[in-house]
């Protein structure tokens, strides 16, 4: 369950600057068959209360990691939107460092120019 959670956070996220029809589709079949399958699940408990408590846990656990990963995009929005061009430099420098093989000291002059850039 927390793969299918986890997967779909993941399609969401994708998913935000695009708004494909066709996905949110999808995904919409894709709860339901998650939901029958928990329901099947559950009936395989003989007490009607492990039954309930089954599909509690579950979809407890799934909202969870929906709502872990919307806070986790929101804080990058909020960052982005504050911190662009200091996000903007990490993520360049990161690149130039994996691209050259080495780490390259940088100057307090460099980093000032690629910031106020």
């Amino acid at each position: 369950m927390r793969r299918y959670a986890e997967f779909t956070a993941s399609l969401i996220h994708l998913n935000v600057e695009y708004g494909d029809g066709q996905l949110e589709l999808n995904m919409e079949r894709l709860r339901m068959v998650v939901d029958d399958l928990l329901v099947r699940l559950a009936q395989t408990f003989p007490k009607p209360k492990l039954q309930t408590v089954f599909l509690i846990n579950n979809y407890d656990m799934t909202i969870a990691v929906l709502k872990e990963a919307s806070e986790a995009v929101f804080v990058e929005e909020l960052l982005l939107e504050h911190f662009s061009n200091l996000i903007k430099f990490v993520k360049n420098r990161a690149s130039e460092d994996s691209i050259s093989g080495s780490e390259k000291p940088i100057t307090v002059g460099a980093t000032r120019k690629r910031l106020c850039q």
